[in-house]
């Protein structure tokens, strides 16, 4: 292999790829990145053994080959010739090492023989696909991101749940305390031909995210399998195969009362409140009742205690219910909205979080279940 490339040009390539390279690997090959010149293209993958990013330039290929090499190192190197401000360098292989020289500079790096080196297959044949606007991939994840589980032993809720129906797209996502929802209605909402549920996992879709510009992304996706194609880029991933929860029917129906708030001064409010909460169960209390809520917390173990008084509009009987101020800032701060409405059942009941007033054709609403106040 031997190619001139521009050094700012593939540092951006190799910092997106090598995302998706992990530090915790059960193939040692798979440290490396794959990096395969033909034609007039230079291409990188990067493979975590759930998915796989390649990403392609266009560049002057004096000798065609393919090498492994570790992703790590090079992306090191490749900053280091980025940032020195050469217009170009040049990469060369010679049996099992790789060459990066300039002007004046040069480095040599060990390399692994790209036979061992699994890749996942771009193209699925007779996959259902659909065009997807960039811009309805961002917002909805952005919208949902924040309820997917960390917990690693609960695999149905470490993703996103994409449902693309023939009238409508549903994106959610729920980490069994809340959950976020969005529904998209219009003529830009994509149909695959048939209706397809992929549950999408969460680092497939923070990689799908570094990907997006303002192209359109061509989606394909069959019997477990989903792949993104964006630009000069294409991620393929495995989804998770256990089944999402039933979440409709925890949606709640009716409510008897409305609370509309301003969401920036609501988040002012908690972050008020929440220093001197319970440093275990983040419990912030809202006494809410015609024109104002009360919030408060308090740590028992440094007697500390916390008060803040908000006017707001408010529609039922008086109620007082405690939240996890960390659940409830989620929720908050994942919302583009200026006003949010919340709306009540019971003090023990699920809680209803929508952006006021309703955005036409894009529906977003977010649920949290209360927490248990201790009595006095």
């Amino acid at each position: 292999m031997k190619v001139r490339v521009s050094p700012i040009a593939l540092k951006e390539l190799v910092s997106k790829v090598g995302y998706v390279v992990s530090s915790r690997i059960t193939q040692p090959i798979l440290k490396n990145f794959l990096v395969e010149a033909e034609g007039s293209s230079l291409s990188f993958y990067g493979n975590d053994g759930n998915m796989m990013l390649r990403g392609t330039i266009e560049t002057v290929v004096e000798e065609e080959g393919t090498i492994c090499v570790d992703a790590k190192k090079m992306t090191d190197i490749v900053s280091v010739y980025a940032q020195s401000g050469y217009s170009e360098m040049m990469i060369e292989t010679t049996d099992d090492r790789v060459m990066f020289f300039s002007e004046d500079m040069k480095h040599s790096l060990a390399g692994e023989p790209s036979s061992d080196y699994p890749v996942l297959d771009v193209d699925i044949p007779k996959a259902a696909s659909a065009t997807v606007k960039a811009d309805i991939i961002r917002r909805a994840l952005n919208l949902t991101m924040y309820a997917v589980s960390g917990d690693l032993n609960r695999i149905s809720l470490s993703g996103v749940l994409f449902e693309f129906l023939p009238d409508q797209t549903r994106v959610v996502a729920s980490d069994g305390h809340i959950l976020s929802f969005v529904k998209i209605i219009g003529e830009e909402i994509p149909y695959f031909g048939e209706t397809v549920s992929p549950l999408i996992p969460s680092k497939t879709l923070i990689t799908l995210l570094r990907m997006l510009d303002e192209e359109d992304v061509q989606v394909k996706t069959k019997e477990g399998r989903i792949v993104f194609v964006v630009g000069n880029y294409a991620l393929v991933s495995n989804l998770i195969s256990e089944r999402f929860p039933a979440y409709e029917q925890i949606i709640p129906r009716e409510s008897k009362g409305e609370l509309i708030v301003d969401r920036e001064i609501f988040v002012d409010a908690l972050n008020g409140v929440k220093i001197l909460e319970n440093p275990l169960t983040h419990l912030v209390k809202l006494a809410i009742s015609d024109g104002k809520i009360e919030f408060s917390a308090s740590d028992t173990q440094i007697y500390g205690e916390a008060y803040r008084r908000l006017d707001a509009e408010y529609s039922g009987d008086s109620i007082c219910i405690g939240f996890s101020s960390e659940a409830l800032l989620k929720i908050f701060k994942g919302s583009d909205s200026e006003k949010m409405k919340l709306l009540f059942n019971s003090p023990k009941s699920t809680v209803m979080v929508q952006p006021f007033p309703k955005e036409e054709g894009f529906d977003h609403l977010a649920l949290i279940m209360p927490s248990n106040i201790p009595e006095e």
